[in-house]
């Protein structure tokens, strides 16, 4: 089975935007899905994050809807979402999906403002799937509009040793450590884990050079995955 869809995560102030929309044209416009991460503080000043500018570039392309984007929240801004206030509150239902990357303390974040959130989105919420996130997915109740993303690395692009079996409810991502020069091979045990439930993938630092997103990169990925 492929992937029916793969997320390539990191445009950046570097990437031609006008590109995107030719480019997920061609592969059929789910498969195609472009990670933009978001960060309060890093926005602009790390090459990962783009500007508020480039953001906003961004969400008025997501609007039109002829390009497939998802946000991927970071650092404060995930509290900020969870509590429903703040710039990327007022961005984020343009986005049919939002990722929240953070790691699950219920000393910091409570399962039910959680689970809040997600039902108050109009699109899908993913979370991630950890050994510190697996209490937090266990808490959450089911939500139609919630998937998880597997990626037992935290976000450090490293591969598992092997690649989990989805979980019963949520549909499930998987990430860590793909890169298009393995892919065909990565895909293979993606497929035999997951069986005949459908899955996507995400992929970030193995589609960046010199910490640059590369659009070449990501058309070799959506090729092999195709």
């Amino acid at each position: 089975m492929k992937p029916f869809a793969i997320t390539l995560t990191g445009v950046d102030d570097a990437t031609d935007l006008s590109a995107l929309e030719p480019i997920g044209r061609k592969f059929a416009f789910r498969l195609a899905e472009w990670g933009v991460l978001y960060s309060e503080t890093r926005a602009g000043h790390d090459p990962r994050y783009p500007s508020f500018s480039t953001i906003e570039a961004i969400v008025a392309m997501a609007g039109e809807g002829k390009t497939r984007f998802a946000l991927h929240i970071c650092g404060r801004a995930v509290v900020d979402f969870i509590a429903g206030v703040g710039r990327v509150s007022a961005i984020a239902p343009v986005f049919p999906r939002v990722q929240l990357n953070f790691a699950f303390d219920p000393a910091n974040f409570a399962s039910q403002a959680i689970a809040a959130a997600i039902r108050r989105h109009p699109g899908i919420v993913i979370t991630q799937h950890n050994a510190v996130n697996a209490p937090l997915t266990e808490a959450l109740p089911f939500l139609a509009n919630h998937e998880v993303l597997f990626d037992a690395s935290l976000g450090q692009g490293q591969s598992p040793t092997e690649w989990p079996r989805p979980l019963p409810n949520p549909l499930c991502g998987y990430a860590g450590g793909l890169k298009p020069e393995t892919l065909a091979r990565d895909l293979d045990a993606i497929a035999t884990a997951a069986g005949d439930v459908p899955f996507w993938i995400d992929m970030e630092s193995g589609v960046r050079s010199n910490d640059r997103f590369d659009l070449k990169k990501c058309v070799t990925a959506l090729n092999i995955a195709s």
